[in-house]
């Protein structure tokens, strides 16, 4: 049996503001209302795509999110589409990835 601690809270220093899609809306793209992520791990990616005529800069993140070590304000479940905001980046939610050792340890969502 695999023993994996948690997260350590020293490398959790990050605070984030995370809008749930909502996917019951009639009304085009909405959110549910916003909850704040504390203690998580925002890990930025960025890239600078060139072509001949145009220049596009790509960010791109991940952001760590700890069963035991990591909080919310309130209820939230992790859904693509969803907006993160951190230090004045809005983001996307594209992908969530569940990470396990024997029991759920932490989430690891890519955003851009």
């Amino acid at each position: 049996m695999l023993n994996i601690k948690p997260i350590p809270r020293k490398l959790l220093i990050h605070e984030a503001t995370y809008e749930e899609f909502d996917t019951n809306s009639r009304y085009g793209e909405t959110y549910l209302p916003a909850v704040t992520l504390k203690n998580i791990r925002i890990n930025f990616e960025r890239s600078l795509n060139r072509s001949s005529d145009t220049e596009a800069k790509n960010i791109k993140a991940t952001m760590f999110y700890d069963v035991r070590n990591s909080s919310a304000t309130g209820a939230f479940v992790f859904k693509e589409k969803s907006k993160l905001t951190f230090d004045g980046f809005e983001m996307q939610v594209r992908k969530i990835n569940p990470v396990y050792s024997d029991t759920f340890h932490h989430y690891e969502v890519e955003l851009i």
